[in-house]
């Protein structure tokens, strides 16, 4: 989690930022202000901006999943997972989230309320940037299954629960040991993607062609669940520290804080991979109820749930116990005050000057930094995949039947055979 959240917090600085130039001048491993910030203009306060050294969406989404991993007496559904989230940000109410999402969180009670103001079908990103801390678990078909039903909450579409798969099995293939950091691409495809992982050709998906995102192409990474995947996998393959990795999601351009919280989970377990994030970024990394040692503590709670087999009796995570327990922490009935840094100190109405009291409406600069991670309007459309691989259906089988939590996740994964048809070639 803390990686994540350091991933997500610099890449925040650089997120949908078109000037390579300027990219390339300040991608030095410190935080900066973003260049919409610098403008100084009210319209350029958009609620997706961040302070430097906050984090965004992408990490408190995923504070969310990880502490439903920690709960034992919750079964996993669709309406718990959207009361999860909901809480999460009305705990601690921030920046990092677009306009329309936030918007449903402010005006929404329950999570059930929250399933109604959404379309849920959306093809974005927001669903594979929290997945990550699911890998811990130790068995393969509970990664696939709980990735897919978080992911269905708000993106339930063939790429966004598919994506979310990826980011967790990347996270499960380095924090036990399946196999070389120069391999994991192959044993995703071979466990469960087949071709459409790093795939030359564009695939189809009820009737969207999918164009693998590589650097080749030397195209922005697109606010999109499959472009997020491809570059996060692209920039561990290419480097061995955690700094190279990371300054190269920025250099990619785009949807970067979302790249570098993918990519920083798994990265930061693999053992080939230099753990090297300067001093800068780790110490000033946001530290209020909810920041950086918030996030450590979490590390060390999802370690100890999920134990693995120690080499050279090495610690996974050298870490503080007298660091406060998130688990324990008890909330306050009043809501934190966000860190609003250089944006104001007037409120979240000053914070975000195009939400509304009610409703879903004022979303009019949506577009300007084309980031809409999360639960997408009525644009999005539904996509059943037809593929046909049939490396995915293998494992529904044993996750179905040992599949006591609830209906709705024996059902969500049932809908793989349905995505990948009954086809089994290829």
């Amino acid at each position: 989690m803390f990686e994540i959240g350091v991933g997500d917090a610099y890449g925040a600085c650089f997120e949908g930022v078109k000037d390579n130039k300027w990219v390339n001048r300040n991608n030095d491993l410190t935080y900066s202000n973003h260049p919409r910030k610098l403008r100084k203009r009210p319209e350029d306060y958009q609620p997706s901006l961040v302070p430097p050294g906050g984090y965004t969406d992408d990490t408190q989404m995923a504070i969310a999943i990880a502490e439903a991993m920690l709960d034992d007496n919750e079964p996993w559904t669709k309406f718990s997972l959207a009361d999860r989230f909901l809480e999460t940000f009305h705990r601690d109410q921030r920046r990092g989230y677009t306009t329309y999402f936030l918007n449903v969180l402010l005006n929404s009670q329950t999570g059930e309320e929250l399933l109604t103001k959404i379309d849920g079908r959306s093809t974005k990103s927001g669903g594979v940037m929290r997945a990550g801390p699911i890998g811990l678990y130790p068995e393969f078909e509970d990664v696939v299954r709980k990735a897919r039903l978080q992911a269905s909450v708000t993106h339930d579409s063939w790429l966004g629960r598919n994506s979310a798969v990826g980011a967790a099995l990347m996270v499960h293939y380095f924090y036990y040991d399946l196999g070389p950091k120069e391999e994991l691409c192959g044993w995703l495809r071979d466990q469960y993607f087949g071709d459409s992982l790093h795939s030359p050709e564009p695939f189809e998906v009820d009737g969207e062609v999918v164009e693998c995102w590589s650097p080749i192409l030397q195209k922005r990474v697109r606010v999109h669940a499959w472009d997020c995947l491809e570059a996060a996998i692209y920039a561990i393959e290419a480097h061995d520290s955690m700094s190279k990795i990371l300054q190269q999601c920025v250099a990619y351009t785009g949807d970067v804080d979302t790249v570098a919280a993918i990519a920083m989970g798994p990265a930061s377990l693999c053992r080939e991979i230099t753990q090297d994030l300067p001093d800068d970024l780790v110490s000033n990394l946001e530290n209020k109820r909810y920041g950086r040692d918030f996030l450590k503590r979490l590390d060390l709670k999802l370690f100890e749930r999920f134990p693995r087999k120690e080499l050279n009796d090495e610690p996974l995570l050298d870490i503080d116990d007298s660091l406060p327990d998130p688990v324990a922490l008890e909330l306050s009935d009043e809501l934190q005050e966000p860190d609003l840094g250089d944006f104001g100190d007037d409120g979240l109405g000053a914070a975000y000057p195009y939400i509304l009291d009610e409703g879903m409406g004022g979303v009019e600069d949506e577009a300007t930094l084309n980031d809409e991670h999360t639960g997408e309007g009525p644009d999005s459309d539904p996509l059943q995949h037809e593929m046909g691989t049939g490396r995915i259906e293998e494992k529904v089988e044993s996750a179905g039947e040992r599949d006591g939590e609830s209906g709705t996740q024996s059902s969500d994964l049932r809908d793989l055979r349905d995505d990948h048809g009954t086809d089994s070639n290829g």
